[in-house]
């Protein structure tokens, strides 16, 4: 799943592909092999999207391809569209959809025994869940536990080798070490932040972390 993603980035850079996206084209498939074909064409595209932090466009070619995959009940089109979505989301900030289309990726999944999906997807979902504990957890003043989760979060996000999860719960994990006036920790986390951001060309998170480092200077 994400080497075929970063081969495929590697090689839409060199070709410098159009990022518009294919909206509104219609076609009178005779087969289900062009079909597939058409998918694969919406999946690579939604893709280049994402890891180009077009975020917003790439989320409208994977409910394209959700959507006429879920029509030619295209199961493996569908469960990648429903991760790259999963994951969009979560860059744009929106945890709680996030969760829910990996909740319907696992439903899925373990409909159709296809156990790495099933799998992939409820690390999905634990993450998520030690993201929101963690932030729960600083806001009762429980550093330490905060701190766990958030660690725990970005353990498991480099085992399924999505820094996107790292990004964020080490973001929100420099927020508690500033609670804890642990500058030094705080600085750090934000300059490690920064370079998984600039590898996502993730220009939000970007921006955040340079403001937390600049305040980190004062």
């Amino acid at each position: 799943m994400r080497a075929k993603l970063f081969a495929y980035c590697l090689l839409s850079n060199l070709l410098l592909m159009p990022i518009i996206p294919l909206l509104g084209q219609t076609a009178d498939f005779s087969s289900l092999k062009e079909e597939a074909g058409l998918m694969e064409d919406f999946l690579q595209r939604a893709q280049r999207l994402q890891l180009l932090g077009y975020y917003s466009e790439a989320l409208e070619n994977y409910d394209l391809v959700i959507e006429r995959a879920a029509k030619g009940q295209l199961i493996d089109d569908m469960l990648e569209a429903i991760e790259g979505k999963g994951v969009t989301l979560w860059n744009l900030g929106r945890m709680k959809e996030a969760a829910e289309w990996f909740s319907r990726g696992a439903s899925l999944a373990k409909e159709w025994f296809i156990t790495a999906y099933q799998r992939f997807f409820d690390t999905c979902l634990t993450i998520y869940e030690l993201y929101q504990e963690g932030k729960e957890r600083r806001e009762r003043l429980d550093y330490k536990g905060a701190i766990d989760c958030f660690q725990r979060a970005i353990d498991l996000a480099a085992e399924l080798r999505y820094r996107e999860f790292e990004l964020k719960c080490l973001r929100q994990a420099s927020l508690v070490y500033f609670d804890r006036n642990e500058l030094d920790q705080f600085y750090r986390s934000n300059e490690k932040a920064l370079r998984i951001a600039r590898l996502l060309n993730h220009k939000l998170e970007e921006g955040r972390c340079l403001n937390n480092i600049a305040l980190s200077q004062l």
